[in-house]
Protein backbone atom coordinates (compact mmCIF):
# COMPACT_ATOMS: atom_id res chain seq x y z
CA UNK A 1 0.00 0.00 0.00
CA UNK A 2 1.66 3.37 -0.83
CA UNK A 3 2.42 5.65 2.02
CA UNK A 4 1.44 9.07 1.72
CA UNK A 5 4.63 11.89 2.81
CA UNK A 6 3.49 15.19 3.53
CA UNK A 7 6.23 17.76 2.57
CA UNK A 8 5.83 21.72 3.82
CA UNK A 9 6.04 23.70 0.54
CA UNK A 10 6.11 28.20 0.34
CA UNK A 11 3.08 28.44 -2.19
CA UNK A 12 1.64 31.85 -3.23
CA UNK A 13 -1.38 30.64 -3.03
CA UNK A 14 -2.58 30.18 1.16
CA UNK A 15 -5.30 28.70 -0.03
CA UNK A 16 -3.67 26.26 -2.69
CA UNK A 17 -1.33 25.31 0.64
CA UNK A 18 -3.77 24.64 2.81
CA UNK A 19 -6.21 22.50 0.00
CA UNK A 20 -3.08 20.54 -0.63
CA UNK A 21 -2.31 19.72 2.94
CA UNK A 22 -6.50 18.76 3.98
CA UNK A 23 -6.61 16.42 0.56
CA UNK A 24 -3.45 14.23 1.79
CA UNK A 25 -4.61 14.29 5.50
CA UNK A 26 -7.67 13.20 4.65
CA UNK A 27 -6.08 9.99 1.97
CA UNK A 28 -2.97 9.34 5.37
CA UNK A 29 -6.27 8.55 7.43
CA UNK A 30 -7.91 6.58 5.08
CA UNK A 31 -5.19 4.24 3.91
CA UNK A 32 -4.14 3.67 7.71
CA UNK A 33 -8.14 2.84 8.48
CA UNK A 34 -7.93 0.67 5.15
CA UNK A 35 -4.94 -0.94 6.99
CA UNK A 36 -6.75 -1.75 10.18
CA UNK A 37 -9.54 -3.36 8.88
CA UNK A 38 -8.35 -6.58 7.02
CA UNK A 39 -11.17 -9.36 7.07
CA UNK A 40 -10.50 -12.17 9.78
CA UNK A 41 -11.02 -15.61 7.43
CA UNK A 42 -11.15 -18.57 9.25
CA UNK A 43 -12.15 -22.19 8.46
CA UNK A 44 -15.11 -22.75 10.07
CA UNK A 45 -15.58 -26.26 10.79
CA UNK A 46 -17.93 -28.66 12.31
CA UNK A 47 -18.10 -31.97 14.03
CA UNK A 48 -21.33 -32.33 13.61
CA UNK A 49 -20.57 -32.82 9.08
CA UNK A 50 -19.27 -36.26 8.21
CA UNK A 51 -17.70 -36.73 5.61
CA UNK A 52 -20.21 -38.19 3.00
CA UNK A 53 -21.66 -34.11 3.41
CA UNK A 54 -20.51 -32.51 0.16
CA UNK A 55 -22.19 -29.13 0.63
CA UNK A 56 -22.71 -27.91 -3.16
CA UNK A 57 -24.37 -24.56 -2.59
CA UNK A 58 -25.14 -22.30 0.37
CA UNK A 59 -27.33 -19.31 1.26
CA UNK A 60 -27.49 -16.01 3.76
CA UNK A 61 -31.09 -15.33 5.19
CA UNK A 62 -31.82 -11.57 5.78
CA UNK A 63 -31.28 -12.49 9.83
CA UNK A 64 -27.86 -13.87 8.93
CA UNK A 65 -29.10 -17.56 9.00
CA UNK A 66 -26.96 -19.71 6.85
CA UNK A 67 -28.72 -22.45 5.06
CA UNK A 68 -26.76 -25.29 2.64
CA UNK A 69 -27.94 -27.96 0.39
CA UNK A 70 -26.15 -31.48 0.61
CA UNK A 71 -24.95 -33.12 -2.58
CA UNK A 72 -24.07 -36.57 -1.37
CA UNK A 73 -26.94 -36.96 1.29
CA UNK A 74 -29.66 -34.83 -0.94
CA UNK A 75 -30.05 -32.33 2.88
CA UNK A 76 -30.85 -28.98 3.48
CA UNK A 77 -28.85 -28.02 6.37
CA UNK A 78 -29.34 -25.18 8.58
CA UNK A 79 -26.11 -23.79 9.98
CA UNK A 80 -25.17 -20.73 12.83
CA UNK A 81 -21.71 -19.53 14.05
CA UNK A 82 -20.57 -20.56 17.22
CA UNK A 83 -19.17 -17.19 19.22
CA UNK A 84 -15.21 -18.75 18.56
CA UNK A 85 -16.49 -18.91 14.80
CA UNK A 86 -16.85 -22.85 14.55
CA UNK A 87 -19.54 -24.24 11.79
CA UNK A 88 -22.96 -25.45 13.75
CA UNK A 89 -26.04 -27.90 12.96
CA UNK A 90 -29.06 -26.26 13.69
CA UNK A 91 -31.01 -28.50 11.74
CA UNK A 92 -31.02 -31.15 9.12
CA UNK A 93 -34.03 -31.79 6.35
CA UNK A 94 -33.76 -34.75 4.34
CA UNK A 95 -36.46 -35.34 1.78
CA UNK A 96 -38.25 -37.94 1.19
CA UNK A 97 -37.03 -38.73 -2.60
CA UNK A 98 -33.32 -38.81 -2.47
CA UNK A 99 -33.03 -36.32 -5.37
CA UNK A 100 -29.30 -34.39 -5.63
CA UNK A 101 -30.10 -31.09 -4.54
CA UNK A 102 -28.22 -28.44 -6.26
CA UNK A 103 -29.26 -24.73 -5.18
CA UNK A 104 -31.20 -22.84 -2.53
CA UNK A 105 -32.08 -19.40 -1.65
CA UNK A 106 -34.17 -17.45 0.53
CA UNK A 107 -36.59 -14.16 -0.42
CA UNK A 108 -37.18 -13.45 3.00
CA UNK A 109 -36.91 -14.74 6.98
CA UNK A 110 -39.56 -17.05 6.08
CA UNK A 111 -40.03 -17.95 2.79
CA UNK A 112 -37.05 -20.19 0.56
CA UNK A 113 -36.67 -22.76 -2.10
CA UNK A 114 -34.46 -25.69 -3.05
CA UNK A 115 -34.27 -26.96 -6.05
CA UNK A 116 -32.29 -30.05 -7.68
CA UNK A 117 -32.49 -33.21 -9.88
CA UNK A 118 -36.22 -34.63 -11.92
CA UNK A 119 -37.35 -31.29 -11.53
CA UNK A 120 -37.71 -31.17 -7.44
CA UNK A 121 -38.33 -27.85 -6.26
CA UNK A 122 -38.92 -27.54 -2.40
CA UNK A 123 -40.52 -24.67 -0.86
CA UNK A 124 -40.52 -23.42 2.98
CA UNK A 125 -42.65 -21.07 4.89
CA UNK A 126 -41.31 -21.21 8.01
CA UNK A 127 -37.65 -20.28 8.10
CA UNK A 128 -36.96 -23.78 6.82
CA UNK A 129 -37.94 -25.93 9.55
CA UNK A 130 -39.84 -27.17 6.90
CA UNK A 131 -39.92 -28.08 3.41
CA UNK A 132 -42.64 -29.48 0.94
CA UNK A 133 -42.32 -30.15 -2.74
CA UNK A 134 -44.58 -27.88 -5.19
CA UNK A 135 -45.79 -29.44 -8.33
CA UNK A 136 -43.53 -31.25 -11.06
CA UNK A 137 -43.54 -29.00 -14.34
CA UNK A 138 -40.06 -30.96 -15.82
CA UNK A 139 -38.01 -33.84 -15.27
CA UNK A 140 -34.76 -31.75 -15.99
CA UNK A 141 -32.14 -31.61 -13.85
CA UNK A 142 -32.45 -28.28 -11.43
CA UNK A 143 -29.42 -26.46 -11.01
CA UNK A 144 -30.07 -22.67 -10.29
CA UNK A 145 -32.86 -20.78 -8.81
CA UNK A 146 -33.33 -16.74 -7.96
CA UNK A 147 -36.58 -15.05 -6.97
CA UNK A 148 -37.25 -11.61 -6.50
CA UNK A 149 -39.54 -11.74 -4.00
CA UNK A 150 -42.02 -14.73 -2.69
CA UNK A 151 -43.98 -14.93 -5.40
CA UNK A 152 -41.66 -14.14 -8.99
CA UNK A 153 -38.54 -16.47 -9.62
CA UNK A 154 -37.00 -18.74 -11.71
CA UNK A 155 -35.40 -21.73 -12.16
CA UNK A 156 -32.82 -23.41 -14.42
CA UNK A 157 -31.95 -26.74 -15.53
CA UNK A 158 -30.29 -28.96 -17.86
CA UNK A 159 -30.88 -32.45 -19.69
CA UNK A 160 -28.20 -34.60 -20.97
CA UNK A 161 -28.28 -37.45 -23.16
CA UNK A 162 -26.39 -39.26 -25.48
CA UNK A 163 -26.57 -38.91 -29.46
CA UNK A 164 -27.29 -42.78 -30.40
CA UNK A 165 -25.51 -41.59 -33.86
CA UNK A 166 -22.97 -39.97 -32.74
CA UNK A 167 -22.08 -41.06 -29.60
CA UNK A 168 -21.70 -37.24 -28.11
CA UNK A 169 -22.64 -35.96 -25.18
CA UNK A 170 -25.61 -33.61 -26.36
CA UNK A 171 -26.71 -30.86 -23.43
CA UNK A 172 -30.47 -28.74 -23.39
CA UNK A 173 -31.06 -25.83 -21.01
CA UNK A 174 -34.45 -24.30 -20.02
CA UNK A 175 -35.16 -21.62 -18.05
CA UNK A 176 -38.58 -21.23 -15.90
CA UNK A 177 -40.72 -18.46 -14.57
CA UNK A 178 -43.02 -18.33 -11.77
CA UNK A 179 -45.39 -15.47 -10.48
CA UNK A 180 -47.13 -17.54 -8.08
CA UNK A 181 -44.74 -18.98 -5.39
CA UNK A 182 -44.22 -21.76 -7.41
CA UNK A 183 -47.46 -23.31 -7.96
CA UNK A 184 -47.42 -22.58 -11.90
CA UNK A 185 -44.34 -22.29 -14.30
CA UNK A 186 -43.82 -21.27 -17.18
CA UNK A 187 -40.15 -21.76 -19.59
CA UNK A 188 -39.22 -18.84 -20.76
CA UNK A 189 -35.83 -19.70 -22.40
CA UNK A 190 -34.69 -22.43 -24.33
CA UNK A 191 -31.47 -23.91 -25.80
CA UNK A 192 -30.53 -26.99 -27.43
CA UNK A 193 -26.52 -26.41 -27.82
CA UNK A 194 -25.86 -24.61 -24.42
CA UNK A 195 -24.89 -26.96 -20.74
CA UNK A 196 -25.11 -24.93 -17.68
CA UNK A 197 -26.49 -21.95 -16.37
CA UNK A 198 -24.05 -20.54 -13.81
CA UNK A 199 -26.34 -17.72 -12.27
CA UNK A 200 -29.41 -16.20 -12.16
CA UNK A 201 -30.51 -12.88 -10.59
CA UNK A 202 -33.80 -11.32 -10.69
CA UNK A 203 -33.75 -7.41 -10.22
CA UNK A 204 -37.47 -6.09 -10.83
CA UNK A 205 -40.81 -7.82 -12.08
CA UNK A 206 -39.41 -7.49 -15.53
CA UNK A 207 -35.62 -7.36 -15.31
CA UNK A 208 -33.47 -10.48 -14.75
CA UNK A 209 -30.18 -11.88 -16.09
CA UNK A 210 -28.70 -14.93 -16.81
CA UNK A 211 -24.68 -16.42 -17.34
CA UNK A 212 -24.81 -19.40 -19.29
CA UNK A 213 -22.25 -21.67 -19.90
CA UNK A 214 -20.08 -19.16 -18.79
CA UNK A 215 -19.60 -17.09 -21.41
CA UNK A 216 -22.84 -15.20 -22.42
CA UNK A 217 -24.53 -13.07 -19.67
CA UNK A 218 -28.24 -12.35 -21.02
CA UNK A 219 -30.86 -10.17 -19.78
CA UNK A 220 -34.67 -10.05 -20.31
CA UNK A 221 -36.55 -6.38 -19.67
CA UNK A 222 -40.05 -8.01 -20.30
CA UNK A 223 -40.73 -11.00 -17.68
CA UNK A 224 -38.67 -13.36 -19.45
CA UNK A 225 -40.42 -13.26 -22.30
CA UNK A 226 -37.35 -12.75 -24.33
CA UNK A 227 -33.82 -12.54 -24.03
CA UNK A 228 -30.68 -10.52 -25.50
CA UNK A 229 -27.00 -10.69 -24.80
CA UNK A 230 -25.53 -7.81 -22.82
CA UNK A 231 -22.13 -9.35 -22.57
CA UNK A 232 -20.06 -12.34 -24.19
CA UNK A 233 -16.75 -13.11 -23.44
CA UNK A 234 -14.45 -16.56 -23.50
CA UNK A 235 -14.99 -17.20 -19.21
CA UNK A 236 -17.32 -15.11 -17.17
CA UNK A 237 -17.16 -16.93 -13.58
CA UNK A 238 -19.90 -15.06 -11.56
CA UNK A 239 -21.95 -11.50 -11.23
CA UNK A 240 -23.74 -10.10 -8.22
CA UNK A 241 -25.80 -7.01 -7.69
CA UNK A 242 -25.78 -5.38 -4.59
CA UNK A 243 -28.18 -3.36 -2.44
CA UNK A 244 -27.89 -0.19 -4.19
CA UNK A 245 -28.19 -1.92 -7.76
CA UNK A 246 -24.93 -1.42 -8.65
CA UNK A 247 -24.09 -5.07 -10.83
CA UNK A 248 -20.23 -6.64 -10.27
CA UNK A 249 -19.78 -9.38 -13.12
CA UNK A 250 -16.13 -11.09 -12.38
CA UNK A 251 -13.98 -13.41 -14.67
CA UNK A 252 -10.60 -14.40 -16.78
CA UNK A 253 -9.26 -11.33 -18.63
CA UNK A 254 -12.31 -9.67 -18.20
CA UNK A 255 -11.40 -9.77 -14.54
CA UNK A 256 -13.96 -6.96 -12.74
CA UNK A 257 -17.04 -5.23 -14.40
CA UNK A 258 -19.31 -2.49 -13.12
CA UNK A 259 -22.98 -1.90 -14.10
CA UNK A 260 -24.77 1.17 -13.19
CA UNK A 261 -28.08 0.80 -15.79
CA UNK A 262 -29.10 -3.06 -13.93
CA UNK A 263 -27.13 -4.60 -16.20
CA UNK A 264 -27.90 -3.29 -19.59
CA UNK A 265 -24.15 -2.28 -19.73
CA UNK A 266 -20.39 -3.22 -18.40
CA UNK A 267 -17.66 -1.25 -17.99
CA UNK A 268 -14.53 -2.14 -16.54
CA UNK A 269 -14.06 -1.22 -12.33
CA UNK A 270 -10.47 1.03 -12.34
CA UNK A 271 -9.91 0.63 -8.16
CA UNK A 272 -9.19 -2.91 -9.62
CA UNK A 273 -5.54 -3.46 -8.95
CA UNK A 274 -2.66 -4.79 -11.64
CA UNK A 275 -1.87 -7.80 -8.50
CA UNK A 276 -5.34 -9.00 -8.98
CA UNK A 277 -5.87 -9.16 -12.79
CA UNK A 278 -5.11 -12.38 -15.15
CA UNK A 279 -6.94 -15.04 -12.30
CA UNK A 280 -9.46 -17.47 -12.96
CA UNK A 281 -12.18 -15.83 -10.90
CA UNK A 282 -15.20 -17.64 -9.91
CA UNK A 283 -17.26 -15.73 -7.34
CA UNK A 284 -18.32 -12.76 -6.50
CA UNK A 285 -20.65 -11.50 -3.78
CA UNK A 286 -21.16 -7.77 -2.34
CA UNK A 287 -23.15 -6.82 1.16
CA UNK A 288 -25.59 -4.68 2.03
CA UNK A 289 -23.11 -2.30 4.27
CA UNK A 290 -20.33 -1.94 1.57
CA UNK A 291 -18.36 -5.20 1.75
CA UNK A 292 -17.83 -7.47 -0.85
CA UNK A 293 -15.55 -10.82 -1.88
CA UNK A 294 -14.12 -12.07 -4.59
CA UNK A 295 -12.89 -15.54 -5.06
CA UNK A 296 -10.26 -17.13 -7.58
CA UNK A 297 -9.98 -20.86 -8.61
CA UNK A 298 -6.26 -20.41 -8.09
CA UNK A 299 -6.59 -19.62 -4.35
CA UNK A 300 -6.56 -15.65 -4.62
CA UNK A 301 -9.16 -13.55 -2.73
CA UNK A 302 -10.07 -9.79 -2.81
CA UNK A 303 -11.89 -7.50 -0.84
CA UNK A 304 -13.42 -4.27 -0.85
CA UNK A 305 -14.93 -2.25 2.12
CA UNK A 306 -16.47 0.83 0.33
CA UNK A 307 -19.28 -0.84 -2.41
CA UNK A 308 -16.56 -2.12 -4.30
CA UNK A 309 -15.20 1.22 -5.12
CA UNK A 310 -11.52 -0.11 -4.39
CA UNK A 311 -10.21 -3.52 -4.19
CA UNK A 312 -7.22 -5.22 -1.85
CA UNK A 313 -5.65 -8.73 -1.92
CA UNK A 314 -6.05 -10.73 1.01
CA UNK A 315 -2.37 -11.62 2.06
CA UNK A 316 -3.23 -14.94 1.89
CA UNK A 317 -3.54 -17.77 -0.70
CA UNK A 318 -5.60 -21.12 0.48
CA UNK A 319 -4.70 -24.85 -0.84
CA UNK A 320 -8.35 -25.66 -2.16
CA UNK A 321 -9.91 -23.39 -4.74
CA UNK A 322 -13.26 -21.68 -3.31
CA UNK A 323 -16.10 -21.73 -6.20
CA UNK A 324 -19.02 -19.59 -4.25
CA UNK A 325 -18.90 -16.58 -1.73
CA UNK A 326 -21.89 -15.13 0.01
CA UNK A 327 -21.80 -11.84 2.26
CA UNK A 328 -24.18 -10.60 4.34
CA UNK A 329 -23.92 -7.52 6.26
CA UNK A 330 -20.51 -7.96 8.25
CA UNK A 331 -20.13 -11.74 7.60
CA UNK A 332 -18.85 -13.46 4.36
CA UNK A 333 -19.00 -17.58 3.30
CA UNK A 334 -16.35 -18.90 1.22
CA UNK A 335 -16.86 -22.33 -0.13
CA UNK A 336 -14.51 -24.84 -1.64
CA UNK A 337 -14.73 -28.37 -2.11
CA UNK A 338 -13.95 -29.96 1.12
CA UNK A 339 -14.40 -26.43 3.54
CA UNK A 340 -16.57 -23.59 4.82
CA UNK A 341 -14.65 -20.27 5.79
CA UNK A 342 -16.07 -17.25 7.79
CA UNK A 343 -15.03 -14.10 6.81
CA UNK A 344 -15.50 -11.71 9.51
CA UNK A 345 -14.91 -7.70 8.12
CA UNK A 346 -15.77 -6.40 11.75
CA UNK A 347 -12.86 -8.27 13.09
CA UNK A 348 -9.16 -7.26 12.05
CA UNK A 349 -6.85 -9.49 11.12
CA UNK A 350 -2.93 -8.26 11.21
CA UNK A 351 -1.26 -7.38 7.54
CA UNK A 352 -0.11 -10.71 6.82
CA UNK A 353 -4.11 -12.49 7.23
CA UNK A 354 -3.75 -13.85 10.70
Amino acid sequence: MKRIVLVTVILVSVGLTSGCVRKSNSLTRNSIEAEKRVPRITLASSRELSKGDEIVSITLKDNGNLFSVQHTKSAIVHFGFTPGGELRVNGRFEPAENWLLGDIVFTGSTVGFAIGDYGTVLKTENGGLSWYKVPKFTNYDLNRVAFLNESIGYVAGYERRINQKTDALETKIEIWRTDDGGRSWKRCYKSDKENEVFRMVALTPDIALALIAGQRLIRTTDGGKSWKDVFVAGRLGDFTFSANGTGWLIGDGVNLLKSEDSGETWKKVGGFPAKLQGYHWSGISMGETGNGLAVSQDGIFAYSLDYGNTWEAYPKEFKWPPFQVWVYRDVGVILDSISVYKVDFGMSSDSKGN
